[in-house]
């Protein structure tokens, strides 16, 4: 399994990294530094420090079935725990859609017992 090094650029610097499938990604940083966000088609991890660390076309390469895994102080997680850990919404466009409901079915609410 090929290890991509991600490390925290010095302030101010934005930096970029392009992950293949079936690589893992080793984060060489603390986390709570950290806000991790989807721009586009990338994700981006945005430092205190006003510095950045983008995953070129992160959301283009990598599906529900192939997502990294990521390497967090010794811990290997996997790329759904990761992304589900700072934001679901960060998960939600690698996972595949249920097939749409067919034209027959009808919407069912549930009846509740009345007090």
């Amino acid at each position: 399994m090929n290890t991509i090094m991600l490390a925290h650029p010095k302030a101010g610097q934005h930096t970029s990294v392009k992950a293949i499938p079936g690589s893992r990604l080793s984060m060489d940083f603390v986390l709570e530094d950290v806000t991790v966000e989807r721009h586009g088609e990338d994700l981006v991890f945005v430092f205190d420090d006003g510095s950045s660390l983008l995953i070129e076309d992160f959301y283009v390469d990598f599906t529900g079935e192939n997502l990294p895994e990521f390497e967090v102080g010794g811990q290997i997680v996997s790329g759904a725990d990761f992304l589900r850990l700072w934001d679901l919404t960060l998960l939600r466009p690698l996972v595949p859609r249920p097939p749409a409901a067919p034209a027959t079915a009808k919407w069912a609410m549930p009846i509740w017992p009345r007090a």
